[in-house]
């Protein structure tokens, strides 16, 4: 592309699906399970997804209906190359378990192939937007004995780790400050690591109310309660009510493998052989398929061996091989997760919560103040999960892992076959990625008012296209201006850097461009080591960003935010001391969501796509010729937006002021100020800059100039004053900083006779 060979790394492939297919031939599938089970889940299985808070309060909840259950997750096809998979799950909740979790029952939405994490645009957009159509016109499925049923299309959750949780929601990392996704804790810094303590006051829920409207807000890091922009999911599920986090990241190879390795540091290095041996010499059922490794060895544990350990052997082990009081506060742990994985009756998790909040109290007393993680405290919204989506055994994502191993398996032969095509050069397919040999273009940049200079992608640079030698780069939150010395690749900047710094005397910093910064920051969540401690443990940066205008719109996405006047809303944010409401008691508000069809101009209006979730006004069969199109940026498209005809009042709704711009006007007509403000900014500085752009500029500190006038001017210069220009460490671009600092090192500042008879010179 652009007469460049493009690498098979910075190719990315996306496959959107029909959701309306997929959903229909998995349900003509299992259309009797599916009938059958939906009457009677109490008296089958107590604790599944069916017998929640959400499925009942579902509208549509007395007819057929089909149930969606979201998840997505990523992990890596092969070393070589960089490339990850992150396809997009989808199962029915009217499926019974454990045929819900079949292959042949789940359904793939759509998948992301490529060397970077997906864009959140590209892999939901559309794929929400089916859903969305779905709610409003159902879907009918055609039985082998020929009858035709409707079923109703309803979202019950999506589940994610926390690093997809952050990519999908749009939140913060969950190792930096107000990353919880339920609640306003805010967090402690502990050098440079973020800790949750616990708090016998527990911190105010987050609503739905803030995750519509403070995503579109300029506001700061501390007021958006963590939440960085807007996010597709939020036109098709409630939040956080209808997000769930996965026990089998957060608990098993979370908090639990994160307790063995206190366990080993804390323990004589011969207890802990003793329970190896103990451990190996437990036989396993045939059922399980495998027999436990030694425990010097957990480091090299699936996740289904933590889990395995937790629930059936722990509670012994803790009390033969621990102290009794660590065995003891272990066993508070071990309760609560084993009352929230499986339950017979709903009554057995009461006051299931005061035998963690021991736990979570406690705990610093064991392991230090460094042990209460985010990790630790999201375990105290499980409950409320569990009361809202079921016991953890139906919600965990064994079974999505599963077939994205089984993904791997498919697409794995594909991507081998690319590979010798892709690359010039022939590598092993053992060594992975040769750093040395870097095909990316680098640039060695100066920042002479710091005396500094550094090596960076040239991507990440965006030059002045008045001076092509002149650029800036954003990093750490705030862009900086530049001068670039020389381009080429990494190898050849690093040699010239360290002569560069020997001349001109310029210390060598290391930079990371923001979107760079981003992008490590989300960790590759398909190691089950994401959430172990780690010395080296970086605090999330973008924790410490202010969130700007430009980064709220850099999404395609507008949100429709809830009426404030709405009398179904639950909370409002003008509430500066809001009392704590549990999850799971307050009513939840799904007419967002879930539009109703009832009378001619709403259905009419309904038609069209109110909140924008594309960006554009492009009709399903456009989008279908041609998905890779990128969608105009919200900025550009409010401008370009036809004003929508009032809707007319219903009888008996009382009427607000019309005289009183909305909401969104006032947001638009703020945005087109700023917009204006600019152009005639613009406008007066350009005409400037071209003017001083044309002169030939200031060499900056400790460089030659080559251009031989200057250089003559600096000779007069130093030949009078006694003094070398070159070594003036000041701004290059301000003269009179400059000529000010000649005159004052020169002692001539009250000498006017002086700077008169030499006045041309200086000038």
């Amino acid at each position: 592309m652009n007469n460049r060979r493009r690498s098979f790394r910075n190719v990315s492939e996306l496959v959107l699906c029909d959701v309306k297919k997929e959903i229909s031939s998995t349900a003509k599938r299992y259309v009797n399970l599916i009938q059958e089970y939906q009457n009677q889940p109490r008296m089958v299985l107590p604790g599944d997804v069916l017998n929640g808070q959400i499925y009942r309060n579902l509208p549509s909840n007395k007819s057929n209906k089909l149930t969606l259950m979201l998840h997505a997750d990523g992990a890596p096809v092969t070393k070589v190359g960089g490339k990850s998979l992150w396809p997009i799950q989808c199962t029915l909740v009217e499926i019974p378990p454990p045929m819900r979790d079949r292959a042949d029952a789940t359904m793939i939405l759509g998948a992301w192939l490529g060397g970077t994490h997906p864009n959140r645009d590209l892999l939901w957009c559309y794929i929400v937007q089916q859903i969305h159509d779905l709610f409003k016109n159902g879907i009918i499925i055609s039985t082998d004995a020929g009858e035709k049923l409707k079923f109703n299309i309803r979202a019950q959750y999506a589940t994610f780790d926390l690093p997809a949780l952050a990519q999908n929601c749009n939140i913060i990392q969950f190792n930096g400050y107000d990353a919880c996704p339920d609640c306003d804790i805010h967090g402690i810094a502990i050098g440079r690591q973020v800790f949750y303590p616990y708090s016998a006051t527990p911190a105010a829920p987050k609503t739905d109310h803030d995750y519509t409207t403070l995503s579109i807000q300029n506001t700061t890091v501390t007021a958006s309660k963590g939440i960085k922009g807007p996010t597709p999911l939020t036109k098709i599920l409630v939040f956080p009510d209808q997000i769930a986090i996965d026990y089998m990241h957060l608990v098993c190879s979370g908090h639990f493998k994160t307790l063995i390795t206190y366990w080993e540091k804390n323990l004589l290095p011969g207890v802990f052989d003793q329970s190896s041996n103990y451990l190996i010499s437990i036989i396993l059922p045939h059922s399980f398929r495998y027999q436990f490794i030694p425990l010097v060895q957990y480091s090299q544990w699936k996740t289904k061996m933590f889990r395995d350990f937790l629930l059936y052997i722990s509670p012994v082990f803790a009390c033969l091989f621990l102290p009794d009081t660590l065995a003891l506060h272990f066993i508070h742990y071990f309760l609560h997760v084993g009352a929230l994985y499986a339950y017979d009756d709903i009554t057995e998790l009461n006051d299931i919560e005061n035998i963690f909040n021991y736990y979570y109290e406690h705990i610093v007393d064991y392991y230090g103040e460094k042990s209460q993680l985010c990790t630790l405290h999201l375990h105290s919204h499980l409950k409320e999960q569990v009361l809202k989506h079921g016991a953890l055994v139906y919600t965990s994502c064994f079974a999505r892992e599963s077939y994205i191993g089984h993904s791997l398996k498919w697409c794995l032969d594909l991507a081998m076959d690319i590979l010798p095509t892709s690359y010039n050069r022939v590598r092993r397919s053992t060594a992975g990625i040769n750093k040395r040999f870097d095909e990316q273009e680098y640039v060695l940049v100066s920042f002479p008012q710091w005396n500094k200079h550094s090596i960076v992608p040239s991507v990440s640079i965006d030059i002045d296209p008045l001076d092509k030698q002149n650029g800036s780069i954003k990093t750490f939150g705030s862009r900086k201006n530049l001068r670039i010395v020389s381009t080429g690749p990494k190898e050849v900047m690093k040699e010239r850097a360290s002569r560069y710094a020997v001349s001109a005397a310029s210390e060598e910093v290391e930079l990371v461009p923001d979107e760079q910064e981003n992008n490590e920051n989300q960790d590759d969540n398909y190691d089950d080591d994401d959430y172990s401690p780690s010395i080296t443990h970086r605090m999330d940066h973008e924790s410490k960003k202010r969130i700007t205008t430009g980064e709220r719109s850099k999404s395609s996405i507008d949100i429709i935010s809830p009426d404030v006047s709405d009398p179904n809303t639950t909370t409002s944010s003008n509430n500066m001391n809001p009392q704590k409401t549990p999850l799971c008691n307050r009513e939840l508000n799904f007419s967002r969501v879930y539009t109703s069809k009832v009378g001619t101009k709403r259905c009419h209006e309904d038609n069209h796509d109110e909140s924008s979730l594309s960006g554009t006004d492009i009709s399903d069969d456009e989008y279908d010729k041609d998905l890779t199109v990128v969608n105009k940026s919200n900025e550009l498209q409010s401008l370009l937006k036809k004003p929508r005809l009032k809707r007319k009042k219903k009888v008996g709704q009382p009427v607000s002021n019309v005289d009183q711009p909305c909401n969104g006007c006032k947001i638009l007509d703020e945005e087109i100020k700023q917009l204006r403000k600019r152009v005639d900014q613009l406008e007066k500085v350009i005409p400037v800059i071209k003017k001083f752009r044309s002169k030939t500029p200031i060499t900056p500190v400790n460089q030659s100039n080559s251009v031989g006038d200057i250089n003559g001017v600096y000779a007069n210069i130093e030949r009078v004053t006694g003094i070398n220009p070159n070594q003036i460490k000041s701004t290059p671009n301000r003269p009179t900083m400059i000529m000010r600092e000649l005159i004052k090192k020169c002692d001539r500042i009250g000498d006017k006779t002086y700077l008169k008879e030499h006045e041309s010179l200086f000038k």
